[in-house]
């Protein structure tokens, strides 16, 4: 059940409508439509010598979400607040062209996205004064807010225990724990939201020496569940449920590091391995990229430097990342994934 719904307006003031205490914001919302998975567009191909067609892809459109409101004349100590008060309210929240970001807080999740407002109108002469607002979200997804953040942060090899600066604050006791090697090669992720999605890959250098690295992930299935519906329980046994799609397939990065330090060569100062270096693949639509980020911050563009290269995707359920190089063991690199979870519907 929804309890809450957020509005965040263009000067990051919020405004927060609980569903059941509306004389809290003075906004009570009638009728939400939009927030669920709404409808793809399947594109299907004919075949003239054949019956029926082909798949040939699917999409979803720009998301629109439409917001019922009432007003209220009281607030929760049951004083008066006049309706024109929160009319000139709304005008500074649902400004139409303006950007506007929506947090709906579930009993499970909270999920945000953002959008830019389409139409506001209110009915200044009905008897239940309220106003009908409109937004259009580019980003057909909702994406989960974690304690952290949208950003969600995951080691897949090595083990990065500290960053620097940092203080011991104790002469005699142990407080501060400096690293610990894995010799792990394949790790489990599982991606908690419904749609596929790209992510980030960050490659941290220590210094030591290695020539060759590849990643590749395989999309294992989702959570161990039972089928559903059946009267005899046994039936319901807790397995994986692995993906029947075709098109969804293990994929995988390689890369030399002579190759891409002889495509820097004259540019990089030192060794592409050295200590603070880091190479970044961004497997996000729109943002994909592969660049070497040495310890100033400075960025070089690798891409055609890659031995392969596929753009990696998260997809619901686990997704097993396999990590090889030419090295006995970890502590050589360390790779971090950050990723958005993506949900269709609230």
């Amino acid at each position: 059940m929804i309890q809450a719904i957020t509005f965040i307006n263009r000067f990051g003031r919020p405004l927060r409508c609980v569903l059941r205490e509306p004389e809290l914001s003075h906004f009570a919302i009638r009728k939400v439509t939009g927030l669920g998975p709404g409808a793809a567009t399947v594109n299907i191909h004919d075949i003239v010598t054949a019956d029926g067609g082909y798949f040939g892809s699917a999409r979803f459109e720009a998301r629109t979400i439409e917001f019922e409101f009432v007003f209220t004349e009281f607030d929760g100590s049951g004083k008066y607040v006049p309706i024109e008060q929160t009319r000139l309210l709304s005008y500074e929240f649902f400004s139409p062209k303006s950007k506007i970001k929506i947090v709906v807080e579930t009993d499970i999740r909270a999920l945000e996205i953002e959008g830019y407002v389409e139409r506001s109108e209110p009915d200044i002469f009905s008897k239940d004064e309220g106003i009908v607002v409109s937004v259009r979200c580019p980003e057909y997804y909702f994406k989960m807010i974690s304690a952290d953040g949208v950003q969600s942060i995951s080691t897949i090899y090595g083990d990065g225990l500290f960053k620097f600066p940092f203080n011991n604050n104790s002469l005699t006791k142990k407080l501060i724990k400096f690293g610990e090697l894995t010799a792990d090669e394949k790790t489990e992720l599982l991606y908690d939201g419904d749609a596929e999605n790209g992510f980030v890959i960050t490659i941290h250098f220590t210094g030591a020496s290695v020539s060759t690295i590849s990643i590749k992930n395989t999309p294992l299935g989702n959570s161990e569940k039972g089928p559903i519906g059946f009267e005899n329980p046994s039936v319901a046994k807790m397995e994986r449920y692995k993906w029947t799609d075709d098109d969804i397939r293990e994929k995988f990065i390689a890369f030399t590091i002579s190759k891409i330090a002889n495509k820097l060569s004259g540019r990089l100062s030192g060794s592409v391995t050295a200590d603070g270096n880091r190479i970044v693949i961004n497997t996000n639509v729109g943002k994909k990229s592969v660049v070497l980020i040495d310890a100033r911050g400075t960025s070089y563009n690798i891409t055609d430097a890659m031995d392969h290269l596929e753009w990696l995707r998260l997809y619901p359920g686990y997704n097993e990342f396999e990590i090889t190089c030419n090295t006995g063991g970890a502590g050589h690199f360390t790779i971090e994934v950050s990723y958005e979870s993506l949900f269709t519907g609230v």
